[in-house]
C-alpha cells in the first residue's frame, strides 16, 4: 500500500507544529513497524520560499532522521503556513490554479496513492484539497487536530481573550485577526529557512545578518488597521472560504477523524457531515507506561499542580483568581505546585500564596523528561482551559502518571473520565472552588477518578485501529 501524509510542518522539524508534528512522525513510524512493506511518502507546504526562483514546484527534502520514508515540500506555495499568516491572503486560498497543478502533478508522478491522510490543510489552497474527482480510487482522510475549517486562527479563541462560538458572519473574525503580514518580507524570511535546508555549505554569518535585517523590518511593519474597503473585501472572502472549505471536506473526504468527542461535536455544529466523521483518540507514547491507577495521598495536605503556560486560554489567570478566592479553611490543607512558562508570576505573588497555603512551589516551565519526577509529588492536577482545547498533552501526562485531573468543561480533557466531580464549568471560579473543596475535604474521592477512567490510547493500538478500519 502507498500512503501520502500531509502536514504543513516539515517531517523532521523539532520546533514547530506542536503535538501534531510529533504525532505524524510517530504514526508513520508505527505503520512502518507494523507493515514494513508499505510505501510512505510525506509532503509539506507553506513554509519554504525561494526568492531567486518564484516558480511553484515540489522538491525532495533530505531527512535528518533515519526512517524509510521519502519527504517532499511544495516550494513557493501561494498559501502561507501556519494559518494565521494566510488570513489576509484568502483570495489565494479560494481562487487558485497553479498550486493545484503542482499538487496534482505530484500525486500523478509519485503515486498512485492508495490513501492520502491530511493532518491539516494549512499551506494548501481549496482547489488542491478538492481532488476526489481526479483521483477517485484514492481514499482521502482528514484528521481534525484544530478548527482551521471554521476559524482562521484555528483555535476559536477570540481576540486572545474569550471562547468564540459566533461563526455566522465572519465579522467576529475581522475584529479578531488584526495582524497584517507583508508577504514579500515574509517570503524573504522563509527563504532563509529554505536555503539553510537546501544547502550543505552556507555562510552562517550572511544568513544570520539577513535574518536580523528581515526581523527588524518585519517587526516595524507587521500590523496596521484595515481600511473600510479591505474589511468589506475580507468579510466576503471569509464567508466564501468557510462555506467552500466545509463543502470541499464533505464532498472529498472519505473519512474524517476527530481527536475527541468535543472536536467531533464542534465540527458537526459547523457543517461537517455526521456520517463521515468519527472520533479517533490519537496514540501517545506515554500510554505505553501509564499506571492507570491513583498513586497519591488520601490525607491532607493534598497537592494540586498546574503545568503549562502563563496565558489566558490555558486558564492561568483563572487559576490566579481561584487561588485568591479560595477559603482559608481549604487553602491551609493544600500544597500548590505551579510549573508555568512566562513572566507574569512574580516573587511577591509567590510569597502571598505561601502565606495562604500549606506550601507553594513555583518553577518557570519544565522539560518533558522532568515530568514523571514532578508528578510524583502531586496528588491531582488542574487543567482549567478556557478555549476548546482538543486534548492537551499535559492532561495525558498527568493521568498516565497516576495523577487525576480536575478540568473545565471545554475541550477534550473531560472525556478522560465520566466522573463529574472532576469537571467544572469553564471560567466559573465558584464552581471550581466547590469541586476543589470536595476533593480536599474528602481526598478518598481522588481514587474514584480511575474507576470512571476511559484510558489512554497507545500508538500500537491507534495504528492497529487505523490500519484495520480506516486504512483498509
Amino acid at each position: 500500500m502507498k500512503i501520502l501524509f500531509y502536514n504543513w510542518v516539515p517531517f523532521d522539524e523539532e520546533t514547530r507544529g506542536g503535538g501534531v508534528t510529533v504525532y505524524t512522525r510517530n504514526l508513520i513510524n508505527g505503520i512502518l513497524k507494523r507493515y514494513p512493506n508499505h510505501d510512505i511518502i510525506f509532503l509539506c507546504a507553506g513554509s519554504y520560499y525561494d526568492i531567486d526562483d518564484r516558480t511553484i514546484r515540489y522538491e525532495e527534502l533530505q531527512l535528518k532522521c533515519n526512517i524509510r520514508c521519502k519527504a517532499f515540500t511544495i516550494v513557493n506555495s501561494p498559501v502561507f503556513a501556519p494559518a494565521y499568516l494566510s488570513f489576509y491572503h484568502l483570495k489565494k486560498m479560494i481562487n487558485d490554479n497553479e498550486l493545484k497543478k503542482v499538487f496534482f502533478s505530484f500525486l500523478i508522478e509519485k503515486g498512485p496513492f492508495d490513501i492520502i491522510h491530511f493532518q491539516n490543510f494549512e499551506g494548501l489552497s481549496l482547489e488542491t484539497i478538492a481532488c476526489k474527482n481526479e483521483f477517485p480510487k484514492t481514499k482521502l482522510i482528514y484528521s481534525i487536530h484544530n478548527y482551521y475549517a471554521f476559524c482562521p486562527r484555528v483555535d476559536l479563541w477570540r481576540n486572545n481573550s474569550e471562547n468564540c462560538s459566533c461563526l455566522n458572519t465572519g465579522l467576529h473574525c475581522l475584529d479578531c485577526m488584526i495582524c497584517h503580514v507583508p508577504s514579500e518580507k515574509l517570503k524573504r524570511k522563509m527563504h532563509v529557512d529554505y536555503m539553510q535546508r537546501k544547502e550543505k555549505n552556507i555562510d552562517n554569518n550572511y544568513y544570520d545578518s539577513m535574518r536580523k535585517e528581515i526581523d527588524e523590518q518585519y517587526a516595524v511593519e507587521e500590523s496596521r488597521p484595515l481600511s473600510f474597503d479591505e474589511r468589506e473585501e475580507l468579510h466576503v472572502c471569509l464567508n466564501d472560504y468557510r462555506r467552500k472549505l466545509v463543502n470541499i471536506i464533505n464532498e472529498n473526504m472519505d473519512v474524517i477523524l476527530a481527536v475527541s468527542e468535543r472536536v467531533k461535536e464542534i465540527a458537526i455544529n459547523n457543517g461537517i457531515k455526521k456520517d463521515k466523521i468519527r472520533t479517533s483518540y490519537i496514540g501517545t507514547d506515554v500510554a505505553e507506561k501509564a499506571i492507570n491507577y491513583y498513586k497519591g495521598v488520601l490525607t491532607p495536605p493534598v497537592t494540586m499542580i498546574y503545568m503549562g503556560y502563563q496565558n489566558k486560554e490555558k486558564g492561568f489567570f483563572f487559576l490566579m483568581d481561584l487561588l485568591n478566592e479560595i477559603d482559608p479553611e481549604i487553602s491551609k490543607k493544600m500544597n500548590i505546585m505551579i510549573l508555568a512558562r512566562g513572566s507574569f508570576y512574580t516573587e511577591e505573588m509567590l510569597n502571598l500564596h505561601k502565606r495562604k497555603f500549606n506550601d507553594v512551589f513555583f518553577q518557570n516551565g519544565y522539560k518533558r523528561d522532568e515530568i514523571p519526577s514532578i508528578l510524583s509529588k502531586a496528588d491531582f492536577g488542574i487543567v482549567p482551559v478556557l478555549w476548546e482545547d482538543n486534548l492537551p498533552q499535559v492532561a495525558i501526562e498527568m493521568v498516565a502518571n497516576g495523577v487525576p485531573v480536575l478540568c473545565s468543561d471545554r475541550g477534550g480533557v473531560k472525556e478522560l473520565t465520566s466522573n463529574q466531580n472532576f469537571i467544572f464549568k469553564a471560567d466559573d471560579v465558584c464552581d471550581c472552588i466547590k469541586k476543589i473543596a470536595q476533593l480536599i475535604n474528602c481526598p478518598s474521592e481522588l481514587k474514584e477518578y480511575y474507576r470512571n477512567y476511559r484510558g489512554l490510547t497507545t500508538m500500537d493500538k491507534h495504528v492497529e485501529e487505523l490500519c484495520d478500519v480506516i486504512y483498509s
